[in-house]
């Protein structure tokens, strides 16, 4: 079976394991594997890739016993972890004043994160669009992650400078893979706040 994802950049796991270190009790450490803890207890760099199924499973820990199944949870770590890494370690792709444009700026960088098939953003209409995560694996689309991703836009969103009004995911099939589509309304900044 092929994963969702095979490497992670350390910038990302960096957030992740930053987040079990905060969030650490007994039932979490269970749920990690003895390569895991080491990893938590150990310094991750920002420049190395890391084992996308570590990762991935050190999530699903997460989602299990932390976050007890509440997307909502998962959605605030990652807003969380954007708006914590991107200022200090990405700002270069944020448009301030245009939350569209640095969505598309995302998505351009997107595979220097994850070895994932993509993020790909349309704008449908001024102040609306939808974003496509796609998985060319065989286990189906990871739900906790695509969750955390969720958070992460509105995050972006955010630093642009707008404001999320709405905001819904749902798993669809996009021809032979399938994918998670985010449909995003956001209020944009307004001119005196750009300026």
């Amino acid at each position: 079976m092929t994963p969702l994802f095979t490497k992670i950049k350390g910038t990302l796991m960096i957030q992740i394991v930053k987040l079990v270190r905060t969030l650490r009790n007994d039932e979490l450490m269970a749920c990690l594997t003895e390569k895991e803890r080491e990893l938590i207890d150990e310094r991750v760099l920002p420049t190395t890739w890391y084992s996308g199924e570590s990762a991935r499973h050190i999530i699903k820990c997460l989602h299990e016993t932390v976050a007890r199944g509440d997307a909502d949870q998962l959605r605030q770590w990652g807003l969380d972890a954007v708006s914590s890494a991107v200022p200090a370690s990405y700002f270069e792709f944020l448009v301030p004043g245009d939350p569209l444009e640095t969505l598309r700026s995302f998505s351009g960088i997107f595979r220097s994160f994850l070895d994932a098939p993509g993020f790909r953003v349309v704008e449908n209409r001024p102040g609306y669009f939808e974003a496509t995560f796609s998985d060319t694996g065989d286990n189906g689309v990871f739900a906790p992650f695509t969750h955390m991703l969720g958070g992460w836009i509105e995050g972006l969103i955010g630093l642009a400078g707008g404001r999320v009004s709405r905001s819904g995911i749902r798993p669809e099939r996009i021809g032979a893979q399938d994918a998670v589509v985010y449909r995003i309304e956001y209020d944009p900044p307004c001119a005196e706040e750009v300026g």
